[in-house]
C-alpha cells in the first residue's frame, strides 16, 4: 500500500533536485543516545543547516526569556532551503515515511515525542529532558493537536503529558487522530 507512494517520492524527488533521496541528520533518541534519523529530502540539496540553528537558539530566548509566542511554522513558511515538492512531502507527511526504517531498527517508536537535535536538547532544562524518557515517535500528540502551529512551551507539555500518560489507549488514540490530521492537513509546514 505504502510502496507506490514511496516509489512516487522517490522519483519526484531524483527528477525535481540534484542530491540524495533521502536526508540523514543525527537525532536525540530515549536516554539523550543519538541516532541517524532518515527522511525524504524536502530541501535543496546540502541546505545549509546554520540557519535553523539559529532559529532554535532565538526560539528558546523567545519561548523561556520574554515569553514572545513562536512557532516552527514561523521559521518554515518562508524558508527558501525548502523545494516545491518538498512543501508538498512535507504538507502530506510524506517526507516522514523513511522513519519507519527507525522503527524497525528500534530507535523510534510509532507514537512518542518527535526525536529533536541535538543543538535543541543542549538547551533543554531538566523538565524539557523528560521527553527523553521515551522513544521519539513519527507521530505524537503535538503532530495531532497543532504540530508546527504551536508554540515550543506547548509542544513541552504535550510531550510531558504523554510521557506521565504513556499507554496503548493513548498510543491508538494519537494513532487515529495521525490519520485525520494528515487527511486535512492541519498544521503541517
Amino acid at each position: 500500500m505504502m510502496l507506490p507512494v514511496v516509489v512516487g517520492a522517490s522519483i519526484m524527488i531524483a527528477v525535481t533536485s540534484e542530491g540524495p533521496i533521502v536526508f540523514k541528520q543525527k537525532r536525540v533518541g530515549r536516554g539523550g543516545r543519538l541516532f541517524t534519523c532518515y527522511k525524504f529530502r524536502s530541501m535543496i540539496y546540502d541546505a545549509d543547516q546554520k540557519q535553523y540553528i539559529e532559529f532554535i537558539a532565538r526560539a528558546f530566548k523567545d519561548a523561556y526569556g520574554n515569553g514572545v509566542p513562536n512557532s516552527h511554522l514561523e521559521f518554515k513558511k518562508d524558508d527558501s532551503r525548502v523545494t516545491k515538492i518538498g512543501r508538498f512531502l512535507r504538507v502530506t507527511s510524506i517526507d516522514e515515511l523513511p522513519q519507519l526504517m527507525n522503527v524497525l531498527k528500534g530507535e523510534m517508536s510509532l507514537i512518542g515525542p518527535r526525536p529533536d537535535v541535538p543543538e535543541s536538547v543542549a538547551l533543554y532544562s531538566a523538565s524539557e529532558r523528560r521527553r527523553l524518557e521515551v522513544k521519539p515517535g513519527i507521530t505524537g500528540l503535538w503532530q495531532v493537536n497543532g504540530r508546527s502551529t504551536l508554540t515550543l512551551r506547548e509542544m513541552f507539555v504535550l510531550d510531558n503529558f504523554y510521557v506521565d500518560n504513556k499507554s496503548l489507549l493513548l498510543d491508538l488514540r494519537i494513532l487515529i487522530k495521525t490519520v485525520f490530521v494528515v487527511i486535512i492537513m492541519r498544521g503541517s509546514g
